[in-house]
């Protein structure tokens, strides 16, 4: 138990002077040896879905590098969408309408009279 004390206070000290990412470290030292309190595991479970959440969106690049990349992303996807949308038209036939019977290309359950 005082080896226990003596790494949390280790880790404590080090924490100190280590700004970026002293809390998520202390975190998971905790969740390794078991003695997360409920609190504790919250705030890790929260800090893990921000984590896959900017990992999804990018990871740690420069927003400008995110914001060029998702716009790339869209480009694409419009022209697939413009190239299935000048398919669906070049393959769809066109028909003339009957004037004469108007009802002839009516697709209902019943026949009119």
């Amino acid at each position: 138990m005082a080896n226990s004390k003596l790494i949390d206070d280790h880790y404590q000290g080090e924490a100190q002077l280590l700004t970026q990412g002293a809390e998520e470290n202390l975190l998971k030292l905790k969740q390794m040896r078991g003695t997360l309190t409920e609190a504790d595991a919250a705030r890790w479970q929260s800090i893990c879905e921000e984590y896959r959440r900017r990992q999804e969106a990018g990871g740690d690049e420069e927003t400008g590098v995110k914001v060029v990349r998702q716009l790339g992303l869209i480009g694409e996807h419009m022209q697939q969408l413009a190239q299935q949308l000048a398919s669906g038209l070049d393959n769809r036939k066109e028909k003339t309408p009957d004037l004469e019977r108007p009802w002839a290309n009516c697709h209902v359950p019943w026949r009119l009279a």
